[in-house]
């Protein structure tokens, strides 16, 4: 192993291996999939819509961004913790 780093949850958030030679046989770097949130906080942040029946473009508006790309960690934080306050669609 060459390198190993950790995220906030103490997660592993990339990886290097290499072998005896020195060469990278093995490399993982968590990709973020919009400009400030990785796609693991897309894809939870997705499903607590699903599950409310919130649009996207309902959380956009609240907080005031024009698209997803814009969302940083901090308004993640605040749109999940809202959605997961939210009842669900059936129970609404």
């Amino acid at each position: 192993m060459q390198a190993i780093a950790y995220n906030a949850r103490r997660e592993i958030s990339a990886l290097s291996i290499v072998n005896g030679r020195g060469q990278i046989v093995y490399s993982l770097k968590e990709k973020p999939a919009l400009a400030g949130i990785t796609e693991m906080q897309m894809a939870a942040l997705e499903k607590e819509m699903e599950r409310t029946g919130v649009t996207m473009a309902a959380v956009l508006e609240r907080y005031g961004i024009g698209e997803p790309g814009q969302m940083t960690p901090e308004i993640f934080t605040k749109a999940l913790n809202g959605l997961r306050k939210t009842k669900d669609r059936e129970a609404a």
